[in-house]
């Protein structure tokens, strides 16, 4: 079943298309017109909208400080932005391996320009392997793989959503800073 909606942008890159649509409440990011990769909602642009994000963020109930956050996966930058808007201190990496995606979540989705903000453009696993920033809480929506971490965690859960077709894995290490 494809989106039924207006398309408002369409783009193409290596990797295959970018579509935005618009609803009457909100935008869609999707890379093949037919499955939400993410939706946001007009009036409330840094929240959740869709379930996924919402359960994958619940690992933020057994961390008691957060200081740092790592996000596998920006898309329209939904968990990015809901990090951000909830957590005053808090610095956020989001690794994208798709620089035109980026490019789409800033024009059309919000994701702020701030120094909270570091975005990496670079594959989940190859960025864990040679990074040396230490996150409070991980999260990736990788859809390639599964993605290993140096982190010790206290919780690890997969979570796999029946209505989308990747399997998503939500990490939470509590690392002291």
């Amino acid at each position: 079943m494809d989106i039924n909606a207006p398309c408002i942008s369409s783009t193409v890159d290596e990797h295959g298309p970018i579509h935005v649509y618009q609803t009457r409440t909100g935008l869609i990011l999707s890379f093949d017109g037919k499955i939400y990769q993410s939706y946001m909602k007009l009036k409330n642009v840094n929240g959740l909208a869709l379930d996924y994000t919402q359960a994958m963020m619940t690992g933020l109930l057994f961390i008691p400080v957060v200081k740092t956050a790592t996000v596998m996966g920006l898309g329209a930058g939904s968990m990015v932005k809901n990090l951000l808007s909830s957590f005053s201190d808090l610095k956020v990496h989001a690794v994208e391996y798709r620089e035109e995606v980026v490019k789409v979540a800033k024009k059309y989705f919000h994701v702020p320009d701030t120094d909270r903000l570091v975005i990496h453009i670079d594959e989940a696993a190859n960025y864990l392997k040679n990074t040396d920033v230490k996150s409070s809480f991980q999260i990736s929506t990788a859809r390639k793989g599964w993605i290993r971490t140096k982190c010790t965690h206290h919780t690890y859960a997969i979570v796999k959503m029946p209505s989308i077709n990747t399997v998503s894995l939500c990490s939470i290490s509590a690392i002291r800073h």
